[in-house]
């Protein structure tokens, strides 16, 4: 049986983002020494009201997410289609639609222009 850590520290496979107790002992006597003990529970409430506040400030990105997706979503939408009987549509008289208003204005144009360039042809010759 090889010898390992896990033989004598069982617990070292625990740790807190691939660090196990051992370094975390030394990392917290380390910020112990830099900062003094007066100011050590002060940034431990900080770092637990900005955790907190990051935890609510996604779970609230999340509510509203689910709130405009729940409010774009099509339930509720009322469509309103009034229907017109057979006889109704015909006696009304047949409009025209954009595309035969555009293209009679387009054969009148071209009519217009072969009349000038008869006329200007006529005027040319005499």
């Amino acid at each position: 049986m090889p010898f390992t850590m896990d033989v004598i520290l069982p617990f070292s496979s625990l740790g807190i983002m691939g660090l196990g107790p051992v370094e975390l002992v030394i990392a917290l006597a380390i910020l112990l020494l830099v900062l003094g003990p007066s100011k050590l529970p002060k940034l431990g409430s900080a770092i637990g009201k900005s955790y907190g506040n990051l935890k609510k400030g996604i779970r609230d990105g999340k509510e509203e997410e689910e709130a405009s997706t729940a409010e774009d979503s099509s339930e509720g939408i009322e469509v309103q289609v009034d229907v017109q009987a057979p006889e109704a549509l015909a006696a009304e008289p047949a409009a025209e639609t954009a595309e035969e208003s555009d293209s009679e204005a387009e054969e009148e144009a071209k009519v217009a222009e072969a009349k000038v360039a008869e006329a200007k042809v006529a005027e040319a010759s005499s």
